[in-house]
């Protein structure tokens, strides 16, 4: 199938597969520290939002989880630049109805594999946008991770109102490792395959945050 297809016309009425997450289960998500809200959302360009971006009254947001911590830490941490994190487990309170773009449910439905795993999400926003607007009012889409495999659940701002957040588990703080006491913001692979201690010093402003938060996250990740 053509990774760039886009939703053809007359999708709205195509038939969807819907996976039924039920209420009582739980799912994790990663998210800033400044925010103090566990299930807020922006609207900023990510694999599943909204590319109505001239039309700001009618953009939906979406929020992301994973089903366990390490998709989540792989999802937000290792991708991003954000200093301070805190992991929360999510609880659905409500059944969830998600577009399922596991296996081979994509393929039946005509939706391109690279809408959930190629690293360009341009085609992922157009399809989150078909399927927001499909006529079975989905909650979401669920679908595996590019990273890892693991399960991901994007749910859409309407279905908001199912989730709960039980439990704040992790509260990580970031600061310099010694290598970055050093001027050059190259990546060292060492800060994805080890902890190290942390001191004061000069900072590279891209990776600091994510070899500190390796750090504290090292244990639950090796499980």
């Amino acid at each position: 199938m053509n990774g760039r297809i886009k939703p053809p016309p007359g999708f709205e009425n195509s038939p969807l597969d819907i996976e039924t997450v039920r209420a009582g289960r739980r799912f994790g998500r990663i998210y800033a520290s400044a925010f103090p809200d566990p299930l807020g959302y922006g609207k900023t360009p990510s694999r599943f939002s909204d590319p109505r971006r001239r039309d700001p009254a009618r953009r939906f947001g979406v929020v992301y989880l994973g089903d366990t911590l390490k998709v989540c830490f792989l999802e937000a941490v290792l991708r991003e630049e954000i200093y301070a994190r805190r992991y929360a487990e999510i609880e659905t309170i409500a059944d969830l109805r998600l577009v399922d773009l596991r296996e081979g449910h994509a393929i039946r439905m005509g939706v391109p594999t690279d809408v959930a795993k190629s690293s360009r999400q341009s085609l992922g926003r157009a399809w989150s946008l078909a399927f927001h607007e499909h006529r079975s009012v989905p909650d979401g889409i669920i679908y595996p991770s590019r990273l890892n495999g693991h399960t991901n659940l994007a749910i859409f701002d309407r279905a908001i109102s199912k989730l709960s957040a039980v439990r704040r588990a992790i509260n990580w703080s970031t600061g310099p490792c010694h290598h970055h006491q050093r001027s050059s913001c190259e990546p060292r692979r060492h800060h994805l395959d080890q902890g190290h201690e942390t001191q004061t010093g000069r900072t590279c402003q891209r990776w600091t945050s994510r070899c500190r938060a390796h750090e504290a996250a090292n244990s639950a990740l090796a499980a």
